[in-house]
């Protein structure tokens, strides 16, 4: 009872520092309330009514169509050929997260609309979305787990593995600052608002997670490994970036990705992390949509490997090509490799094929698709 009642003053603590000091502008102050509201409450309620975001049942709705309606719509308005025996497809799809995304691109090169006329164009975007998703999740999955597994081995090896000792002894960047510089105060809130997140993701998982929950009631400190069992890509990233100097040399020594670049692995880790949500999530991928990008160092390498006139991660197929190479240096076989290959090029086959428009397809695959795989193959080939 004693704990509980100093957790709830503390969190008193800081929403009166909260409210007097930050005017509701301090996003790490804000998100560590909300952690520390859901931790303590089960919920957030109280910090967004003391802050003043407003009731959502005073914000007035739209009245949604039915299906039949969006089908007369889709026809009318859109001008996109779609019957009556295409319902059940449409549901299925689902009219704004599918049918209204597939007839847009982000490119370079297009205004965004895709000229779609029939929703048969529709249906083989929507295809080749799902079977490319299909296809990464195994690969993304692969690189994910040699990635925490090398960051984990050269953090602990020879030293303590236990989650606290490692977040205070490794993760603490701000350290290789001089006291209340800018760099070292951006550091120390970056290590603050890991701290609070680290603690609510193991608060979290205390009774959901077997390791997490044996390692809570027992006199050791939570290994890293079992924390790595239960984050997220995101949150691994933000593990990588609070790496203290020594930290980073040492993962750096022990593997990277481009040659003399301390923070190879976590410029990969940036660039896969918007795919990896995507296509965990059931998101669209097809036009390689994706806000964070992939670092020019990475992209700069890569084309020199390759052999590569340009490597741009604008169309999809480059984001393919990242995955391989990726998977390549973490030294997965290259016969498992080829045969991810073949399959990518069965599905961008199909694909042309079911959408039978050449002119939509080369604003979602680039025109020099062929050689770029081509060439991927040889890279792999020639590392045998």
């Amino acid at each position: 009872m004693i704990k509980e009642i100093e957790e709830i003053k503390n969190f008193a603590n800081l929403l009166e520092d909260f409210l007097r000091d930050s005017n509701h502008k301090d996003a790490v102050a804000y998100n560590q309330l909300i952690q520390e509201s859901q931790l303590l409450f089960g919920s957030s309620y109280l910090i967004h009514k003391l802050v003043g975001i407003p009731d959502d049942t005073d914000i007035s709705s739209k009245i949604g169509d039915d299906n039949s309606s969006l089908i007369k719509h889709i026809n009318k308005h859109h001008l996109v050929s779609i019957k009556k025996s295409d319902e059940s497809e449409l549901l299925n799809m689902g009219y704004y997260h599918g049918y209204k995304r597939y007839r847009f691109v982000k490119k370079y090169n297009s205004d965004g609309r895709l000229n779609i006329k029939h929703f048969e164009e529709i249906r083989a975007i929507y295809q080749f979305d799902m079977n490319l998703k299909g296809l990464f999740y195994p690969l993304l999955m692969l690189i994910e787990t040699g990635l925490k597994n090398r960051v984990l081995s050269s953090l602990v090896s020879n030293d303590s593995s236990g989650i606290y000792d490692v977040l205070h002894n490794k993760l603490n960047r701000y350290a290789d600052y001089p006291v209340n510089s800018k760099k070292y105060n951006e550091a120390y809130e970056h290590f603050e608002a890991l701290r609070v997140n680290i603690l609510g993701t193991i608060s979290y998982y205390s009774d959901k997670n077997v390791s997490i929950k044996h390692f809570k009631s027992s006199e050791y400190q939570i290994p890293l490994w079992a924390y790595f069992e239960v984050i997220t890509m995101g949150q691994f990233s933000k593990i990588l970036g609070a790496l203290n100097k020594e930290g980073r040399n040492k993962l750096t020594n022990d593997f990277q990705f481009v040659p003399d670049k301390i923070n190879s692995v976590e410029l990969l880790v940036n660039g896969l992390l918007d795919l990896r949500n995507a296509t965990m999530h059931n998101s669209v991928i097809f036009d390689a949509n994706f806000s964070s990008g992939v670092s020019k160092i990475i992209k700069n390498h890569i084309k020199l490997e390759l052999h590569l006139n340009s490597f741009t991660c604008l169309f999809i197929e480059d984001y393919f090509v990242l995955l391989i190479w990726a998977a390549f240096k973490l030294n997965f076989s290259v016969e498992l490799l080829n045969n991810y290959i073949d399959s990518f090029e069965d599905i961008v086959t199909k694909f042309d094929t079911d959408l039978n428009n050449r002119d939509i397809l080369f604003k979602i695959i680039s025109t020099n698709r062929k050689d770029t795989i081509q060439k991927l193959r040889n890279f792999l080939d020639l590392s045998e």
